[in-house]
């Protein structure tokens, strides 16, 4: 029987101050936040961290876990005009914002980062999706017990007031089920993130009922969710199999009092036997 303890958390790091203000406070106080959880997550999954400096300073702040940066960088806009593209020379970007911290005790035996193939125009610079690159990371994880788990980390794309991206999600979900389809049955497998997507849509469906993914912010004995934040775009999933995953307690990390991004955390426990 596997215990498992995971973070999921867009933290807003978006390298922009009038849009993403005191990011560099805001990602202290989320890394004390993260130190102070008892007992202390296994993995730690975080999405907007879009800077290679943000990169390190989280990785001293969290000592007790190894950092998976496995994102290529992009150069600073206006990357498409040859000559001109002075920022890039200094300033490069990681692509996706994916970044996950795994707890000391279990080694990384597999990283990959799969950027999504459907996206918006990389040249809708006020977006930033497109230009973003999204995709999703794939970790495997083992401990000296042998123990052994799949962890997907994901941001889909977002919405816009004067633009619908639904068609462009729905092509991610379904590339990203694809790829968890083909994770081997008998090894556990969460995927957790920013997905963009509500309870109530027909995309939560497709991932709930067409490939039978089970919520795991979901109570186990009744339809009632846990979810006491809306709009509600963030979860965690686990991959459907003969294995069986018993939903512990869920803590939803807040912004009201002491805003750390404008997505609260999770901190989501699950048993898989």
């Amino acid at each position: 029987m596997l215990k498992f303890q995971v973070v999921t958390w867009n933290v807003h790091g978006v390298p922009v101050p009038l849009i993403a203000p005191r990011r560099r406070q805001r990602f202290e106080r989320i890394a004390q936040k993260i130190m102070r959880l008892d007992p202390l997550p296994d993995a730690v999954l975080l999405q907007e961290v879009f800077c290679p400096s943000d990169v390190a300073r989280l990785a001293g702040l969290l000592p007790c876990y190894h950092v998976v940066d496995n994102v290529p960088r992009r150069a600073f806009p206006p990357w498409f005009l040859p000559g001109f593209n002075l920022a890039g020379i200094v300033l490069r970007l990681r692509c996706s914002g994916l970044l996950a911290f795994i707890r000391h005790d279990w080694e990384v035996i597999l990283t990959q980062l799969t950027p999504y193939l459907a996206s918006a125009s990389p040249l809708k610079l006020w977006e930033g999706d497109g230009y973003a690159r999204k995709g999703f990371q794939h970790l495997v994880l083992r401990r000296s017990s042998h123990e052994e788990i799949a962890l997907i980390n994901t941001h889909l794309q977002a919405d816009y007031r004067y633009s619908s991206y639904q068609g462009v999600r729905e092509q991610q979900l379904r590339q990203l089920a694809a790829a968890v389809q083909l994770i081997e049955p008998s090894l556990p497998t969460l995927v957790a993130g920013d997905l963009n997507v509500q309870p109530h849509e027909e995309l939560y469906s497709l991932l709930t009922m067409s490939h039978g993914w089970q919520d795991l912010l979901t109570k186990q004995n009744n339809d009632t969710t846990v979810m006491a934040v809306r709009p509600w775009y963030d979860y965690v999933f686990a991959k459907p199999s003969h294995l069986h995953y018993h939903p512990g307690a869920v803590e939803i990390i807040t912004n009201k009092q002491e805003p750390y991004s404008d997505h609260p955390g999770l901190v989501v426990t699950t048993t898989v036997s």
